[in-house]
């Protein structure tokens, strides 16, 4: 069905995407696509990625769909490591933009082309540190925390910032857990170190696991 669906659409001059965002279908259909290149800053350096900005919704999912246009995806990584992303989401001068995306998207293609094997969770949870590492001020990890939940495997965003907030905890409060958002206040110095760190520490897990 999803391919005859697929068809369908192409031949009226869209593009097509299926698959799933936290555990809801697509698909995403969009009439045009747009192809630039950013160098991007990481924690292992600086890179030029391409990004296709893409314009003419339709359709952005069904989590698009059930939340009145609320939630839903930003963009995506391809197979082929070009980063996808929905125009109408950003202002490219935010950092939203620079970070949210951009940094979180290029974490996800350096990932997935040096660890073969990495897991969903696994992804988003070094894309979240690496967010939390450029963030310049404590707005992100609040964020973080808000979307933290281990109830829902099949939710790797969700799970991926309940392992951030459990670890910062430990980390910074010497505790199992903290879910007040306003403990954070004062502690944007601690979660970039502690964020640097868990990045590290899961690099070195991820080498040993891939002989990388």
């Amino acid at each position: 069905m999803k391919m005859r669906i697929e068809k369908i659409v192409k031949a009226e001059g869209y593009e097509y995407l299926g698959g799933y965002t936290s555990g809801f279908f697509g698909p995403y259909i969009w009439k045009n696509s747009t192809k630039v290149t950013y160098e991007v800053e990481l924690p292992s350096g600086i890179e030029p990625y391409t990004i296709i900005m893409m314009d003419g919704f339709i359709s952005r999912s069904w989590l698009d769909f059930i939340s009145f246009g609320k939630t839903g995806t930003g963009g995506w990584v391809g197979k082929d490591g070009t980063l996808c992303c929905v125009r109408s989401s950003y202002d490219i001068e935010s950092e939203k933009f620079n970070i949210s995306f951009l940094k979180h998207e290029a974490q996800h293609a350096y990932d997935k082309k040096r660890y073969l094997d990495i897991t969903t969770v696994d992804l988003e949870y070094r894309a979240k540190l690496v967010e939390l590492i450029y963030w310049p001020d404590i707005e992100k990890i609040k964020t973080i925390s808000s979307e933290a939940d281990n109830t829902n495997p099949d939710n790797g965003h969700s799970v991926a910032a309940y392992r951030i907030i459990n670890e910062m905890s430990r980390k910074i409060f010497e505790c199992e857990y903290v879910n007040d958002e306003k403990v954070w206040e004062d502690k944007v110095d601690n979660v970039k170190k502690y964020a640097s760190e868990l990045l590290e520490e899961s690099s070195k897990v991820l080498r040993l696991a891939n002989v990388v």
